[in-house]
């Protein structure tokens, strides 16, 4: 969990010098943005899922959000594939993975929360 903090980091100067690399020197690694973008949103999702309950997302805007980044993850993928952009989808990989297990976690946990499922109650 250490990591997660500098790996955002990372990233973020990672998004933040190809997208001004593609505006200014017309760099081509601009479509790489987005997934790494995605990436970087995947981890920050996965540090809330286990920061402190006072310091943290709403278990629903977690699961919101891990459900339509992972559709756009999925898209992203799929449209890398038709295009044979293979790092671009390289690239795309691991944000979906990562957000497949928020997402995962995210409805195991409400699903926890919630209480067994069809035990009836002793009253």
């Amino acid at each position: 969990m250490r990591l997660i903090k500098p790996a955002v980091l990372v990233l973020a100067l990672i998004v933040l010098t190809t997208s001004i690399g593609g505006l200014l020197f017309n760099w081509s690694v601009s479509n790489l943005t987005g997934p790494l973008s995605a990436l970087m949103v995947g981890l920050i999702l996965l540090r809330a899922q286990f920061a402190s309950p006072n310091r943290t997302f709403p278990p629903n805007l977690i699961l919101v959000l891990g459900i339509i980044l992972t559709l756009i993850s999925a898209a992203t993928l799929v449209l890398a594939l038709y295009r044979s952009d293979v790092v671009m989808a390289l690239a795309s990989l691991p944000a979906l993975a990562l957000l497949g297990h928020v997402l995962v976690r995210s409805l195991r946990d409400r699903r926890a929360k919630a209480g067994p499922a069809g035990i009836p109650s002793s009253r």
